[in-house]
Formats: C-alpha cells, sequence, structure tokens
C-alpha cells in the first residue's frame, strides 16, 4: 500500500527570472479514474505534486511547465510531466494539453549529464476509461503562462514506476523542491 508524504513545503527563488517557486504536497495516483488521460506504458502511475509560482518583479513573468521535472536519483531518471490540473470546486480541472511541437520543446535543453530523460506518451480517453476512437498516444506539451495576478498554483502530474520512493523537483537546471512517497 503507498501513502503519499505530505511533508513541509519548500520554497525557492530562482534568478535572474526572478520567480519564488513553492513545491508543496504530493498525491499519489494509484487510479486513473480522475485523469483525462492514460499512460502509454502500463508499468507506470503518476504522483501529483502541488507547485506554486510568484512573480518577484512588477512586470509580467512568463513560467514555462515544460521545464519542470522529477529526478529519480536512484534510477538516474529525469522525468517529464504528463499533466496538470488545479482545483476548481474541490473537483480536479485540468488543461488542456496539444502535441509537442518539436520547434519549441525546450525540456532536452537542460538534460542534466549521466540521466536518462523519461518521456512518456498519453492519449485521451471517453468517460468510460477507454480509449478514444480514432487517437494515438503522443507526448503532450504543457502550458506556458503569464503569472498575471502574481501567483499560479498548479499540480503537475509525473509518471513514475511502483518502486519510486523520492524525488527532486527541478525548474530548467536547479532544484526547487523534493517529492517522496511512503510504503508501509
Amino acid at each position: 500500500m503507498f501513502i503519499t508524504y505530505t511533508g513541509y513545503s519548500q520554497t525557492h527563488v530562482i534568478k535572474p527570472d526572478s520567480l519564488k517557486i513553492t513545491v508543496g504536497k504530493s498525491i499519489l495516483n494509484t487510479t486513473t479514474f480522475s485523469q483525462p488521460y492514460r499512460l502509454l506504458r502500463k508499468d507506470y502511475h503518476t504522483i501529483s505534486v502541488h507547485i506554486t509560482v510568484e512573480s518577484g518583479s512588477s512586470s509580467m513573468d512568463e513560467v514555462d511547465f515544460n521545464l519542470f521535472s522529477l529526478v529519480d536519483d536512484d534510477k538516474k531518471l529525469r522525468i517529464r510531466a504528463v499533466g496538470m490540473f488545479n482545483f476548481k470546486k474541490e473537483k480536479r480541472q485540468y488543461e488542456k494539453l496539444s502535441p509537442i511541437n518539436e520547434n519549441y520543446n525546450d525540456f532536452p535543453k537542460f538534460a542534466l549529464k549521466g540521466y536518462t530523460d523519461v518521456e512518456i506518451p498519453t492519449y485521451k480517453v471517453n468517460m468510460l476509461g477507454v480509449k478514444k476512437k480514432n487517437t494515438t498516444a503522443s507526448l503532450k506539451s504543457l502550458e506556458r503562462m503569464e503569472v498575471k495576478s502574481k501567483k499560479l498554483s498548479y499540480f503537475l502530474d509525473f509518471p513514475i514506476t511502483k518502486t519510486f520512493t523520492y524525488g527532486k523537483i527541478y525548474y530548467k537546471d536547479r532544484i526547487v523542491g523534493f517529492t517522496a512517497v511512503k510504503t508501509n
């Protein structure tokens, strides 16, 4: 049985971007009922990590959520997020994602030396959780957003294996927080 670790949140200021990034609680998703997608690899499930971004300047800063990654030091993996959502009226509201345009894909630019990049394709499902007809699995691109109200708050879904226990959250090439899963 898995239990989610919800320790203290960690806050880091990223310069020169002048963004204040806080990594909060994590939610282990052992079922996929509430997710509008499925992972192509069945040996993975997801962990949702709460990310809050605050602007440190008076101008609007842009945040590229594709540049967040989960790093598993034990397995030497750098994992790309597959989905993002926030809560509205106590219900998960997922952002609509589109396939990656390789011309604008910044994820590989911040690769870590000695680590393998993990990018798992997803596909859309209908209300019953069955793959929609005429769809193919693809890598999805997360949103780039301006920090208009000085603060953005989202959960990012990262695919993990059942043996995952601890990982670091990176923004670009800098550590901004940690997440863990306890097993009983």
